[in-house]
C-alpha cells in the first residue's frame, strides 16, 4: 500500500469466499478493461467455484498486455476424482486464449495462479499444452531441479505456474521462484524447510503462505 500498489477484484460464487485479485503497480501498468471467465462444470450446474480475472491492460515500456488470473477447483476428493474440474476451467482459459491469438498472433498473454496440478496433469498438459501456442515456464524451473512452490509432507511440487503466449515469451528475462528467507521456516516434521504459512489448520501463525511466488521479468525489447 505505501509503494502505490493497487489491485482489480472480482466477487466468485465459490462456497469458501475465495476469489482471485490482480495486484498492480498503476506506474508501471495500466488497465483498460477487466472481466470474468465464469467456472462451469458439466453435470454439475449447481457448483461453483472461483471464476478467473481477465485484465487488458498496457504495460509501461512493453505493449498491451491480457493477464489470467486462477484458482483452479481443489483436489478435496481426490486428484484423480477432481481433475474434470480443474479441465473444463482450463479448457475455458484456453478457448479465450485462442480467441485472441486468432485475431493477432502477436498478442502478448500471461496466465498465472495456483492451479492445483502439476505440469504434467491434464488440465495443464493437455487443455492448455497438447497443439497449443501457450508456454508453461514451470517445466523450464523444473528442468533445471528448482524445487517447487508448494510442500506437501517431505515432497516439494509445481502447483502454481505461469504460461505466456509466443509473444510474451520473446520478452522473457528472468523467471524463478521467489523464496527469500522471511517466505520460509524449517520443517520440523518432515525436515528442510517450507514456506511460512499464514494458517495452520485454524491456527493463526503470522506466515505469508503456503505456496511460494513465482517471478516473471519482461525486457522491455525482444
Amino acid at each position: 500500500k505505501q509503494a502505490g500498489y493497487t489491485f482489480i477484484h472480482r466477487e466468485s460464487p465459490d462456497p469458501r469466499g475465495i476469489d482471485v485479485a490482480l495486484l498492480y503497480n498503476p506506474y508501471l501498468f495500466q488497465p483498460l478493461h477487466d472481466t470474468v471467465l465464469v467456472a462451469r462444470f458439466d453435470g454439475q450446474p449447481t457448483k461453483r467455484s472461483r471464476d478467473v480475472l481477465v485484465v487488458k491492460g498496457y504495460l509501461y515500456g512493453v505493449d498491451t498486455l491480457h493477464v489470467l488470473v486462477c484458482h483452479l477447483p481443489s483436489r478435496l476428493g481426490g486428484e484423480m476424482a477432481t481433475s474434470p474440474l480443474r479441465c473444463q476451467v482450463a479448457r475455458t482459459m484456453r478457448v479465450y486464449v485462442d480467441s485472441l491469438l486468432t485475431i493477432n498472433p502477436q498478442t502478448m498473454v500471461l496466465i498465472m495462479g495456483d492451479f492445483n496440478d502439476e505440469a504434467d496433469s491434464p488440465s495443464l498438459a493437455v487443455e492448455l499444452g497438447r497443439e497449443s501456442s501457450l508456454f508453461n515456464l514451470t517445466l523450464l524451473m523444473r528442468d533445471q531441479g528448482i524445487k517447487g512452490t508448494h510442500k506437501h509432507q517431505s515432497d516439494w511440487a509445481f502447483l502454481d505456474h505461469i504460461l505466456v503466449s509466443p509473444a510474451l515469451l520473446e520478452r522473457l528475462d528472468t523467471v524463478v521462484v521467489a523464496d527469500p528467507p522471511f517466505l520460509l521456516q524449517t520443517d520440523k516434521t518432515w525436515l528442510g524447510i517450507k514456506p511460512f504459512r499464514t494458517y495452520h489448520g485454524m491456527v493463526w501463525q503470522g506466515g505469508y503462505s503456503d505456496h511460494l511466488p513465482l517471478y516473471l521479468d519482461v525486457k522491455s525489447t525482444p
